[in-house]
């Protein structure tokens, strides 16, 4: 577990020059993304063998389902600098990529990691993996510790302020209706990790479904898409009696 740091004395907390709202900056959708079912991929050279949307996340593609989920709230490796390391290590490929970010990254400051990205050409951004799809005492004590969803919205926020497209990723009924109101272009839903996991398998696909009710009801005007991972029932197909688009691990 990291050690607890307040909200002021964190390494990436904005500068009083940078903390000041940006103009709003006209921008595209995600054309490529529409109707289109994507993948969670670690370098460039796979997402453009997979030939579609993907979101670059080095450090959880490849990794089973409960890693994947919580893997950038342990302290397993640089996420964030392990997405840039894979913008450097190959030139151009970006433009229809989404970078996974992990807001609170105690080494750098938001706007920065943000105006990098943006510099290296990605699309947009997701806050991914979410503190919000951690359950139980292991969520609470990172919320605690002043990781929380309403810090990955500021993000969100912020990058569409540079012009980069956003997707909110979300895991219960209060986090659809908190990302609605920053007006990201996608909501990813996900149930996130169950309280109980010996039920997890079973309850995973009940849970996904109501979600995605939850989501049509309260941000009919986002797109939205399903999370999926291989590992997990139902993997290999859209959800059962929806017509959403889906996410998935490669």
């Amino acid at each position: 577990m990291r050690n607890r740091r307040s909200r002021d004395d964190r390494p990436w907390k904005i500068s009083p020059g940078r903390n000041r709202r940006m103009p709003a900056t006209p921008r595209e959708s995600i054309p490529a993304w529409q109707h289109s079912d994507g993948w969670f991929v670690a370098t460039i050279d796979d997402a453009v063998s997979r030939g579609g949307p993907c979101v670059l996340s080095p450090l959880t593609a490849g990794l089973p389902p409960g890693l994947a989920d919580m893997a950038y709230a342990l302290p397993v490796g640089d996420a964030n600098g392990l997405v840039l390391d894979a913008l450097q290590a190959r030139d151009g490929g970006a433009a229809e990529i989404v970078a996974a970010v992990f807001a609170g990254d105690p080494f750098r400051r938001i706007d920065d990691l943000l105006d990098d990205l943006a510099a290296h050409g990605v699309r947009g951004v997701i806050n991914w993996p979410s503190v919000g799809m951690l359950p139980g005492e292991f969520g609470a004590e990172l919320v605690h510790s002043g990781f929380t969803f309403a810090l990955e919205l500021e993000m969100l926020e912020r990058a569409r302020q540079r012009g980069l497209a956003t997707i909110a990723t979300v895991s219960d009924k209060d986090q659809i209706r908190q990302a609605a109101a920053v007006h990201p272009d996608m909501l990813l839903v996900t149930p996130g990790l169950a309280a109980d996991e010996n039920d997890a398998p079973a309850t995973r696909p009940a849970r996904l479904q109501e979600l995605l009710r939850e989501a049509d009801e309260h941000a009919p005007a986002i797109e939205r898409r399903a999370y999926l991972h291989p590992s997990q029932p139902g993997a290999g197909d859209t959800p059962a009696g929806s017509d959403h688009a889906v996410i998935r691990h490669s």
